[in-house]
């Protein structure tokens, strides 16, 4: 049997990003007679923005996760593919492990030099490092560079150059030396080229051409997840953050871009050499470089951030709407989580070919065309608010990713999720018309419960190693359900606690890493209800449960309800009565003059629940 992958990128519908799917097909014959049908394997959040002819390869390795490949196939007569026998021909791979901890980066000199012609790139870099332990091995990551050379600089002025050993599936670099390195701080300098690829990760190159046919190229990052060690030997982990100074040698014409401000500048020949400052301590996947031709508009925030949308030559006017909005998003998450933005500036570019809706760099933010430009005299009201909630959505990640980051993937949904939810907040102040959290509901809430009533769903929370394994998590799952359950926490505890809360986790871990407990514990103590309980019952497993209220008991003029949670599951088939969920409630009781709220967290499967002064009720889950 052969089979095939079939290869589709999914978009959700307000462009932000998905992961690419790879689906299990083995009817290869209808592929190449064009009879591929459509329906033969669909995708529930393809938007018309994204949709892509297919690409059928052959699958020249065995899946590692069968089973979660096949997840994505909704026709019946395509959901088992003989997944099982092909798991059982799987050969034991080794477990994954991170980068050790004997050797730390602390900064990062890093030059880059793109050849937008010929599609390559040249690059050196001075690493840095602290040795924590003993030790004659470092272990970076490095992935489709080839290293010209690598010298090790002690403080005592000896130079030690190591043998490279390549390990491709790891993603790694092993720098071997024949002395054992002591504790200390050095140097470690590397010259390296790569290629400016064509998939849209790492340092690529991107097409923008102009409407009279001229060949023109972008050069632009994609490092999130674990693509950064494409473009320079690094710790690619988000919890080894350094400080990164970049300098960008390309040609004068250009306009070059990177996370901080440009302080000098100077010409060589017909090249331009670009020094940024140096960034604040960030992780490797925040790096982000442009080199093109753009137009730009720019202004400055009531706080005092420049701010600059980047376009295609001649068409800056339609990058008004997103400085519009872009300037108003950061004095309100500056309000609301009571810190200021930590940079200078913000650029919000747009580049033609982009796998994603946006990329929340920090200091440089990349967009997918369509999520940025608004062409003032041919774009629905619709679209605007696409871009709204973009660029929301980007802005609240420069806070809730980049200046407080998760410690590993598994707490990817913690920068999704609450990006996915706060970005409502700020949309519906800014922009009340657009009601925004009705629209919520429909294409938020709903959608991740359709998902999430599905046996073959996954909890929020998912353990995750090797890199191949992260791309799988950036789902409706993380995205949907993760901000659903940020909303009902937030009507839980309440906005001024949840702003109280927010503050309190930004502050005491800001320039760190942080797990999903410690957003937890900050909201917590800022609302004296029991959030790490009742949260990690949504987080840490799949599904949800149907609340059942009946009220048969009066006493006096209280009433007496009985609540049960069950598990649902969408083919009706016996529940799961294992599943348990701490449910906040509350109960409304509408008086002669008010409706006093009553809130209840259920805890177990059944409850009796008194609600006082309530001859009446009516009832809501939140």
């Amino acid at each position: 049997m052969t089979w095939y992958l079939y290869l589709t990128r999914e978009v959700h519908s307000n462009c932000r990003r998905k992961p690419v799917r790879c689906l299990l097909y083995r009817y290869a014959d209808r592929w190449k007679e064009n009879r591929v049908s459509s329906v033969a394997v669909k995708s529930r959040c393809v938007s018309q923005l994204s949709r892509r002819p297919p690409i059928l390869l052959p699958c020249v390795f065995k899946p590692r996760y069968p089973f979660e490949l096949a997840r994505s196939l909704e026709v019946g007569q395509f959901r088992t593919l003989g997944v099982a026998s092909l798991q059982k021909e799987m050969p034991e791979k080794k477990q994954f492990e991170r980068l050790p901890k004997n050797v730390a980066p602390v900064h990062y000199e890093l030059f880059l030099k793109p050849n937008l012609k010929n599609a390559s790139f040249e690059g050196r870099e001075t690493i840095q490092i602290e040795i924590n332990d003993p030790t004659s091995t470092i272990v970076l990551n490095s992935l489709e560079l080839k290293i010209k050379s690598c010298v090790l600089s002690l403080k005592d002025g000896k130079s030690l150059k190591p043998v490279i050993k390549v390990n491709q599936d790891d993603e790694t670099i092993s720098l071997n030396f024949e002395e054992e390195l002591q504790k200390c701080e050095a140097d470690l300098a590397f010259e390296f080229t790569g290629e400016l690829n064509d998939k849209m990760k790492g340092f690529y190159r991107s097409n923008a051409s102009t409407s009279d046919g001229e060949q023109k190229y972008v050069a632009v990052t994609q490092f999130e997840a674990t693509d950064a060690r494409r473009c320079f030997p690094c710790w690619d982990e988000p919890a080894i953050k350094a400080v990164f100074e970049v300098t960008i040698s390309a040609p004068k014409d250009k306009v070059v871009l990177s996370n901080m401000p440009c302080i000098n500048e100077k010409v060589d020949g017909d090249q331009k050499i670009s020094k940024f400052s140096p960034t604040p301590i960030m992780s490797t996947y925040l790096v982000a470089v442009v080199v093109g031709d753009f137009d730009y508009v720019e202004d400055t925030s009531e706080d005092g951030v420049l701010v600059r949308v980047y376009t295609p030559p001649g068409v800056k006017e339609q990058g008004r709407f997103a400085l519009h909005v872009a300037t108003k998003v950061l004095p309100f998450y500056k309000d609301y989580f009571q810190i200021a933005y930590p940079l200078p500036k913000i650029d919000l570019v747009a580049i033609a070919d982009f796998s994603a809706g946006a990329m929340e760099n920090w200091g440089l933010v990349t967009y997918r065309q369509a999520c940025l430009l608004v062409d003032p005299e041919n774009t629905a009201a619709s679209h605007k608010q696409l871009i709204a909630v973009v660029v929301g959505h980007e802005l609240a990640h420069q806070w809730f990713g980049n200046l407080v980051t998760m410690e590993w993937w598994t707490h990817l949904w913690l920068n999704e999720g609450y990006a996915s939810f706060v970005e409502n907040l700020c949309v519906a102040h800014l922009f009340p018309e657009y009601n925004i959290w009705t629209q919520f509901v429909s294409d938020i809430f709903i959608k991740a419960l359709e998902l999430d009533c599905l046996k073959n769903s996954h909890p929020i929370e998912v353990p995750v190693g090797h890199p191949s394994e992260i791309d799988e998590i950036f789902d409706d799952i993380s995205y949907n359900k993760g901000a659903s359950v940020i909303r009902m926490l937030h009507r839980y505890i309440g906005d001024d606690d949840f702003k109280k809360g927010m503050n309190l986790y930004l502050t005491r871990h800001q320039y760190k890493n942080t797990f999903t407990e410690d957003l937890w514990a900050a909201l917590e103590e800022a609302s004296k209800k029991p959030v790490r309980a009742v949260m990690s019952t949504w987080t840490k497993q799949m599904g949800f449960p149907v609340i059942k209220v009946t009220s048969s008991e009066q006493d006096g003029n209280n009433r007496i309800l009985t609540v049960t949670q069950q598990k649902f599951v969408a083919d009706n088939s016996d529940p799961d009565n294992k599943s348990l969920w701490m449910v906040p409630l509350t109960f409304s009781v509408k008086g002669k003059e008010e409706e006093v709220a009553h809130s209840e967290v259920l805890e177990s499967k059944t409850a009796k629940i008194t609600i006082p002064n309530a001859p009446g009720f009516s009832f809501t889950q939140t």
